[in-house]
């Protein structure tokens, strides 16, 4: 009997030498490794920083838009609570005739978005983008607000739609350019302003 009971202890010592030497883990428990986490979907991802047309960039690749379009797309970018038709119309143009415009465009924008970026989706009453799309304009902004000047001034490639008259986006222009030089005067060093010197002659000119 005695020597049952030391064979059993001597077998569970050999037992919890074996768990010490290699911990059960999750395959062990289910027979196979838990399944991936699912990738997350590639960001969309609006650029208009120094030039006319703008650029959409997701997983299908980069798509370069007409100036029209990047406007619209720039101004629900930036309004992400969405825009009643007739400020978004008021936004982009001045002209009679503004609403009726605007809802021709919107037929017109959707079915380039169906071709090339299917997965920007834009609401009407009000418009607003479905998806979220990041502007650059709008990265420039988040990297100032977090003191990471030398970031916003790398990612400031220029004006947003330089050539664009709209209304909306000369405001949006105004806004990051006075952001852009109050930032630079409070905080930033004498080495960054001068990085930043020929960017602000260029809005001085305009």
């Amino acid at each position: 009997m005695e020597a049952a009971v030391a064979a059993l202890e001597a077998e569970l010592r050999i037992q919890r030498l074996s768990v010490a030497a290699d911990p059960p883990t999750v395959a062990r428990f289910f027979g196979s490794a838990p399944p991936a986490a699912p990738a997350r979907p590639c960001p969309v991802r609006l650029a208009v920083l120094g030039r006319d047309h703008g650029r959409l960039d997701s997983a299908g690749g980069p798509v370069e838009i007409s100036p029209r379009h990047a406007e619209i797309l720039t101004l629900l970018a930036w309004n992400r609570d969405g825009l009643s038709a007739d400020r978004l119309s008021l936004l982009l143009t001045d002209q009679t005739n503004a609403v009726d415009n605007l809802r021709a465009e919107m037929v017109r924008l959707r079915g380039v978005l169906e071709q090339t970026s299917p997965r920007i989706g834009i609401a009407s009453r009000p418009y607003r983008l479905e998806t979220s799309v990041e502007l650059d304009a709008q990265r420039v902004l988040a990297s100032l607000e977090r003191g990471a000047h030398r970031v916003a001034l790398g990612a400031y490639r220029g004006p947003a739609l330089p050539s664009s008259t709209a209304p909306g986006i000369v405001q949006i222009r105004a806004e990051i350019s006075a952001r852009l030089w109050q930032a630079m005067l409070s905080d930033a060093s004498a080495e960054l302003l001068l990085e930043y010197a020929p960017h602000r002659r260029g809005h001085l000119r305009r």
